[in-house]
């Protein structure tokens, strides 16, 4: 069987702190504990047994960037917490001492040091750390081709980054043996000499995994493989005396590296502050900034096309169609710039340019406003051979990043797939794009379902499954509403999640069934969130609108899709 590995990355060097909440309960719920692994500054994740007696224990680590957001965050969970569970323990990690098992040596590892400082590292060192953390087996040529440098140029970042002590090397992901014991210690009995002998003796004890120190009134901790219990407690018997202890049974999640989906909750709780003091009778978050820092919502966004209606309509039949538009963009020996706004996983991205010709493709541009989609992207196109700028970006703010330089051989493509150019207002999404369609070298490609043969009821009925629920819902379960607090769609019960037509689009909303208090604020029974809008228009009327802005080249269509080609007007 083949080992696995996890990176092991110094986040106090990128101004992270970590902190840990230990709970205890007779058992912990699926559903709190998946809520913690989709949580975006979720670090660990364990379950074990002990602390003070028969009840589980849940222990969760916690990367935050300072004191007020250590605040945010631990309300928050806080606040998710059943009453049938219990806070034993939080407190702040201050020094990560060291780890076994890194590449087979044990050595000291400062991973947390108390620094005042956040060292400052390039966009290619800090993709070469996303990158690792998502898969720490790539070989340096593969490296080389995601992050469009040189071999040798990986090899000196990660010199660099070993050398300032930010990143470690791999760790051995290992299932947790028996005897796996995690011991809190509170030392106020001790003096500081005692204790250092204590650390000095761990860190020579080959049973001794993990040595850390904190805040709080357990400020020392270890893990340690206890296999002889009466060797174990001769050896260390007065720690025993003033510790607590827990039985490692099931190590859950663990994320060495979470800024791939690093979001601050204050920022959602501001968010939607700034709408209830609107005190309306409805929320229209269809354009809202919580869409833009939600984990949950983009991961579930990226495994939308498990449902099988929305992938006919939305994937299939937009695919179908790239080979027809390949032929009128491929003009004698021209070099294509891709850019993929809105690129999700990168599926479709790879898929156009894989029908283009991959020869013919010179580099390609992804662009999300989610790291964690542009991560998907970068493993989808892995064995490129053209080059790859990941860009982290919000369309209205695209031309201070593009257009693109094209040279005299090249052509720059601007590709809006899938039906995102209709989630927008076409005043709003038609001043963004031409903002960087600025040369007769530029080409906008732009898709969208149609309505073509089907009805309102079967346009519908596309949208009405459990994922697309569970996307839309994301936007308002960051903020710390629940399922159950909602009406059932009158027309399917087994749905929260409600449709309507207005202006030849599909919006999906939520409405209250009862009145509910959150953040400070009493949001009535009745209430509207309005969350998506998805314009559904005929043929002629997704010609009409481009032609507002840009010259159509040409449009290729079939019963549930189009694609234009478009040109500078």
């Amino acid at each position: 069987m083949q080992k696995k590995y996890l990176a092991t990355i110094n986040l106090s060097k990128l101004g992270f702190r970590y902190f840990r909440i230990m709970l205890e309960s007779k058992a912990f719920s699926r559903k709190f504990i998946q809520a913690m692994v989709d949580h975006p500054n979720t670090g660990y994740i364990f379950e074990g047994k002990g602390w003070s007696g028969k009840k589980k224990v849940l222990g969760l680590g916690i990367w935050a960037t300072s004191n007020s957001e250590i605040v945010d965050i631990s309300n928050h969970i806080r606040a998710m917490i059943p009453k049938s569970y219990k806070i034993a323990y939080q407190s702040e990690l201050t020094r990560l001492e060291f780890f076994t098992e890194i590449e087979g040596k044990k050595r000291q590892l400062v991973l947390l040091d108390e620094l005042d400082y956040k060292l400052k590292l390039s966009p290619h060192e800090l993709d070469y750390l996303k990158l690792i953390s998502i898969d720490p087996a790539l070989e340096v040529d593969v490296m080389a081709r995601l992050l469009n440098v040189i071999p040798e140029k990986v090899t000196e970042i990660e010199s660099k980054l070993k050398r300032e002590n930010v990143y470690y090397g791999l760790t051995e992901n290992r299932q947790l043996p028996k005897g796996y014991t995690k011991f809190f210690v509170d030392t106020t009995s001790l003096s500081i000499v005692e204790v250092d002998e204590y650390a000095a003796l761990l860190k020579n004890d080959n049973k001794c995994v993990y040595l850390a120190r904190g805040n709080g009134k357990y400020n020392f901790e270890f893990e340690y493989i206890v296999t002889d219990k009466k060797q174990f407690k001769k050896k260390y018997g007065t720690l025993l005396e003033i510790s607590k202890s827990v039985l490692f049974h099931n190590n859950i999640y663990s994320n060495l590296f979470p800024q791939s989906k690093f979001v601050n909750t204050k920022i959602v709780q501001e968010e939607f502050i700034k709408l209830a003091k609107q005190n309306s009778e409805y929320f229209d978050l269809r354009n809202s900034e919580l869409w833009y820092v939600s984990h949950d919502g983009a991961q579930s966004y990226l495994d939308i096309y498990s449902e099988r209606d929305y992938e006919s309509v939305m994937k299939t039949g937009e695919v179908s169609l790239f080979s027809d538009l390949a032929k009128n963009l491929i003009k004698d020996n021209k070099k294509f710039n891709i850019i993929d706004l809105g690129s999700g996983d990168g599926v479709k991205g790879k898929t156009f340019i894989e029908t283009l010709g991959e020869e013919k493709v010179k580099s390609y541009f992804p662009v999300d406003i989610q790291e964690l989609e542009l991560s998907r992207t970068m493993k989808s196109h892995e064995d490129a051979k053209y080059s790859i700028h990941p860009t982290v970006l919000r369309f209205e703010n695209l031309a201070s990043r593009f257009p693109v330089g094209a040279k005299t051989d090249e052509i720059n493509i601007y590709a809006i797939f899938g039906g995102t150019y209709g989630n927008f207002k076409r005043e709003d999404i038609n001043r963004y794009l031409s903002s960087i369609i600025r040369t007769d070298k530029d080409k906008l490609i732009v898709a969208i379902p149609i309505r073509g043969n089907l009805s309102e009821k079967d346009i519908l009925a596309t949208y009405l499954n459990k994922t697309t629920e569970h996307v839309a819902f994301s936007v308002l379960r960051q903020i710390g509403f629940d399922k159950k607090d909602f009406a059932k769609n009158i027309v399917n019960q087994g749905y929260i999640l409600q449709q309507r037509f207005e202006d030849d689009s599909v919006v999906l909303y939520f409405t209250l069934a009862k009145d509910v208090r959150i953040l400070g604020f009493t949001i009535e029974a009745g209430t509207r969130f309005d969350i998506v809008t998805s314009w559904k228009p005929t043929l002629a009327d997704f010609k009409s609108a481009l032609e507002k802005s840009f010259s159509v080249d040409k449009i290729v269509s079939n019963k549930t899709f189009a694609l234009a080609v478009c040109s500078k007007k």
